[in-house]
């Protein structure tokens, strides 16, 4: 069997699969700040934009000629400006019915909840093909999953498995139909961790400056990057050095030059706009920091923003991680601080939760990385077979339901409507963050797969919740099933060949 013939079949499955469960819309402030922008590079060439009206303060700041710009990375704005002009260009002028209403214009979100289509049709068309961005860069981020775990020679059934796992069973699944940059950030962490595993394997300086570009873009993507230098810079010297010895100066050059350039543009981009260095326009405010362990228990376990409420697969993980520690050695224990300082840090944020969103936002890049040694565990499973190759299959299966009821539900408005349910009546369940705490509030109720469906084409084919989400789960746990048994039929029909 030809390897490279799967990543083209599971880059296909995973984004196919990531169509047709797309909202195909902008549904976050955060993403339509980052809309607007990359709509002004494509019109305009210019990162100015106008605020959103409904929220004119959020995620902007003014620059020094007056004009507002966005607080966030310029990255997926940069890649999703081609789409915009496409869209701009493609966009009929009337007669548009768009069965994935934006929020944040023309009534998009009452369009959602009355069941009809929006007003303005064409300026969600729009925004719904360049939502799409976020489709493609997942299933990039999935593919960069299996590439690392082939990297560590994991049997390709099992490659194919966890990749699905991560593609169906994490809230990755969800965050693919978002236009936010954590799915970007996920697969640029993803992809600087192969590129060091790699030259870590074949001391081969050209995969640390690999390495270290896809380091750069994360850092131009999202400003919470910048927590993961330190410990891919110790990663680089380990994977730089030879036989113990100390590491090859060039080979760490070709690391640093992408990242020394990267931070200096950032501060150049933010001059320009600003007139300060640092901060991207941000107030001292938006850095305040408490005591992590105050929201370390809200960040692990919460109902609406629990990293292992949300993703359960990573108590396996964890328990997995010495696994890796035999393919990379002390490298894993590195990068196994650095998703722990991360968790820390962001505990001690003010902003822990990461605003409305499915489940712990900021620690998607962090739940990639984790599923490595989760691929290692489950190519060890599949290899007993019998009993162990149904639980490997059995986990993913029981993951994949779960995130499948969060992807065919719609959580922001299901936010929304409990925050005009309580302000209606004097409450905030933003006070205290209820919202995030609460199980009332929590996705994982009945009540939260009836109110809203997510999927375009489902509120299209006008399925019943239920059906929907039967008919949609049996799909997705089919193709795990499928993957795993294609391959090895594949595996075992290679093999008699050879003899």
């Amino acid at each position: 069997m030809r390897i490279r013939r799967i990543p083209l079949g599971l880059f296909a499955s995973v984004l196919g699969a990531y169509a047709l469960s797309a909202y195909w819309g902008i549904r976050s402030v955060d993403g339509e700040v980052l809309y607007r922008t990359a709509e002004s590079l494509a019109l305009e060439g210019d990162f100015s934009i106008t605020p959103v009206e409904l929220w004119p303060e959020f995620g902007v700041a003014q620059g020094r000629d007056g004009q507002a710009y966005s607080k966030y990375g310029p990255a997926l704005p940069l890649i999703a400006a081609p789409v915009a002009w496409l869209a701009t260009h493609v966009t009929p002028t009337e007669g548009v019915n768009w069965p994935g209403p934006s929020f944040w214009i023309s009534g998009g979100l009452g369009a959602l909840n009355a069941r009809r289509p929006p007003p303005d049709g064409a300026a969600h068309f729009r925004r719904g093909l360049v939502s799409a961005v976020n489709l493609l860069l997942s299933a990039l981020a999935v593919l960069a999953l299996w590439s690392l775990l082939i990297r560590l020679q994991v049997q390709p059934g099992a490659a194919n498995l966890t990749a699905i796992l991560f593609a169906f069973g994490t809230p990755l699944f969800a965050y693919s139909s978002t236009f936010l940059a954590e799915p970007l950030l996920t697969l640029c962490v993803l992809r600087c961790c192969d590129g060091l595993i790699e030259a870590h394997r074949t001391k081969r300086a050209r995969h640390l400056f690999a390495s270290g570009l896809w380091l750069a873009l994360a850092l131009v993507t999202h400003i919470t990057a910048f927590l993961w230098v330190p410990f891919l810079a110790m990663s680089s010297w380990i994977a730089a050095s030879q036989d113990g010895r100390r590491p090859r100066s060039a080979a760490l050059a070709g690391f640093a030059l992408p990242v020394v350039i990267a931070v200096a543009g950032l501060v150049v981009f933010d001059l320009v706009r600003f007139g300060h260095a640092f901060g991207a326009g941000r107030p001292v405010e938006d850095f305040e920091f408490g005591a992590p362990w105050v929201n370390l228990g809200p960040v692990l376990w919460s109902w609406g923003k629990g990293l292992f409420v949300f993703c359960p697969a990573l108590i396996a993980s964890l328990a997995a991680w010495p696994l890796l520690v035999r393919c990379i050695g002390p490298m894993a224990w590195i990068l196994l601080s650095g998703v722990a300082a991360r968790i820390l840090l962001f505990s001690s944020f003010h902003d822990w939760h990461g605003g409305l969103g499915p489940g712990p936002r900021y620690l998607l890049p962090e739940i990639g990385l984790l599923m490595v040694p989760a691929g290692l565990l489950l190519g060890r499973w599949l290899r007993r077979g019998g009993a162990f190759c149904a639980a490997a299959i059995g986990l993913a299966c029981l993951c994949i339901l779960q995130q499948t009821w969060l992807v065919i539900g719609e959580l922001f408005s299901w936010c929304d409507y409990w925050s005009r349910f309580f302000q209606a009546r004097g409450g905030d369940v933003l006070m205290e963050d209820a919202l995030y705490l609460d199980r009332l509030f929590s996705p994982w109720q009945i009540g939260y797969l009836l109110h809203n469906t997510g999927p375009a084409t489902l509120r299209a084919l006008q399925l019943g919740a239920g059906t929907a989400y039967l008919l949609w789960g049996f799909t997705l746990c089919s193709i795990a099933v499928g993957a795993v048994v294609f391959t090895s039929r594949a595996q075992r029909a290679a093999q008699t060949r050879s003899r």
